[in-house]
């Protein structure tokens, strides 16, 4: 792991950016700046919709888990029922 980066536990990180931003037409982690986005991302967790369904929230929240190595493997992630439907 060199700099932090943990090639995996990002691309899931990513993919649970892009579904969240695809389905809300909004950024799940909101901020004026890049440092601000950050500061967001480790405070405060993404809103759930009242709309999304209960495999929408799963997917979501294993995903955007903040613990990159306690994030999903994307073997776990097509497994959820979400994807099934």
């Amino acid at each position: 792991m060199k700099d932090g980066y943990v090639p995996k536990p990002i691309d899931i990180w990513s993919i649970g950016i892009c579904i969240y931003t695809y389905l809300t037409e909004k950024l799940p982690f909101n901020g004026e700046s890049d440092i601000e986005i950050q500061i967001a991302t480790k405070e405060k967790d993404f809103e759930i919709e009242k709309w999304m369904s209960e495999e929408l929230q799963e997917v979501l929240v294993k995903t955007l888990n903040k613990g990159p190595l306690k994030r999903c493997t994307i073997e776990e992630l097509k497994k959820c029922k979400w994807f099934q439907l």
